[in-house]
This record gives structure tokens, sequence and C-alpha cells, in this order.
């Protein structure tokens, strides 16, 4: 050990000489770096960029063929999803309207409450707002199948952000909206539903229809709280699949 440290520091103290009395050949040393390192240097950079390049088309090519491929299985899966679309689609035709009024009344009432000054003006305006909607929308709503029930409560949740719950909530009481949510859970309906079609496979034809429905112009156009790409959905669903 001693013998290994001595190495060391005579080998330290040498260097320290040679830094000292040694000059260098300056002109060699650059021409040396100059005409070996650096060409040396600069190929190699310049073949990763090739590589690098090689690598970009192969996989854009890959992309185009796994896209491609992709595309055709959606078709084959729409002509055997053609019943259940249709179904769906007719649900979506007679409910989308009501998520669409509720998505605007809802912007109203916020609206309303927010140039109000009182609680008591605020409770006074919610109850006419109330007895106005029950008046114009209770015989329509009332007639709904639950399935027709379960897409409309995931419609509202796409046009405002909001589950049902949270706006009963939010407008009414907690309390009002745990009853109300008690009575529909006996038709196998919540008021917590949400809508998320890049999870659940529903919601993903719900979406698929709806833009499709608003494009062909059979239904109306409204902003929906969040914006998705269906293409993005497929490929993601495909990714899960």
């Amino acid at each position: 050990m001693r013998t290994f440290t001595f190495f060391i520091l005579f080998f330290a103290i040498t260097l320290s000489a040679f830094g000292k009395s040694v000059n260098f050949d300056t002109e060699f040393y650059t021409t040396k770096v100059r005409d070996s390192v650096v060409p040396s240097l600069k190929d190699a950079n310049e073949e990763a960029r090739a590589t690098s390049k090689r690598l970009l088309e192969r996989e854009k090519k890959l992309k185009k063929i796994v896209d491609s491929l992709l595309r055709a299985k959606f078709k084959v899966e729409l002509q055997e999803k053609k019943p259940y679309i249709t179904r769906q689609m007719k649900r979506v035709y007679k409910v989308y309207p009501y998520a669409v009024i509720a998505a605007d009344k809802m912007r109203v009432i916020e609206m309303a409450l927010d140039s109000l000054r009182t609680k008591k003006e605020k409770e006074q305006y919610l109850q006419q707002m109330q007895q106005h909607i029950e008046l114009q929308f209770t015989e329509q709503i009332k007639n709904l199948t639950p399935a027709e029930g379960r897409i409309l409560l995931k419609l509202i949740h796409r046009q405002t952000g909001n589950t049902a719950y949270q706006i009963i909530e939010k407008f009414r009481s907690h309390w009002y909206a745990f009853s109300v949510e008690k009575v529909v859970t006996m038709f196998d309906i919540s008021l917590l539903a949400e809508y998320n079609p890049e999870q659940n496979e529903e919601d993903f034809w719900l979406e698929l229809i709806v833009q499709t429905m608003v494009g062909k112009g059979r239904l109306a156009s409204q902003e929906p709280f969040v914006k998705y790409n269906l293409w993005k959905l497929y490929k993601q669903r495909a990714r899960r699949n």
C-alpha cells in the first residue's frame, strides 16, 4: 500500500516537472488534430445523421403501413357493428338535443347567478328556472327508456364537463342530488355517469356517432367541453385491445 502511494506521488511530481520544462510542438499537435481527429469526428457525425434519417424514414413508412391496416380493420369493424351503431344513433338523435339545451341553460343560469347579489335572489331565480324547465321538458324526458336516459346523462357530461349529479348538487343541494341518485339507480341509471371515450367502449362509439351526425348536419353543432380526435381515439383503443 505504501509502495502504491509512493508511486502515485512520484507520478504526480514527474508530471509537474514536465509541465514546467517541456514545450509542446504546437504546430505538430495542431496538424495531428486537424488531419486525424477532427475528420474522424466529422465523419462519425455525418454517419450518425444519415443513420438517424434512415431510421426516421423507416419509422414513417411503418407508421403508414400500420395506419393503413388499422383503417382497413376499422372499416370491417364498422360493418360488424352496424346493428349496434344504428340503435345507438336513434338514441343519440333523440336525446342529444336535451344535452345541448342543458349546456345552454347551465351557462345562462351561471351568468344570471353571477349578476345576483343576495342568496335570496339566487334561490328565487333557481326556483323559477326549475319550474320553467320542468314545464317545458318533464313530459318529453319522462318517456325516455333507461338506455336513452343513460346516454343523455353521458352526453350532458360531454357538453358541460359536469355529471348530472354535480349539476344538481351545484344548483340545488347535496341531499337532493343524493336522493335523486337513489331513485334512478332502481332503473340501472346513475347521475354520476361520466363520459370518457378514451377508456370506455360505449363512449367511444357515442363519440363517433355524435361527430358523424354533427358533421352530416343531423345534429346541432355545439362545442363540447372536451374535443376528441376520432382517429387518435381509435388508435388508443386498438392499443388497449
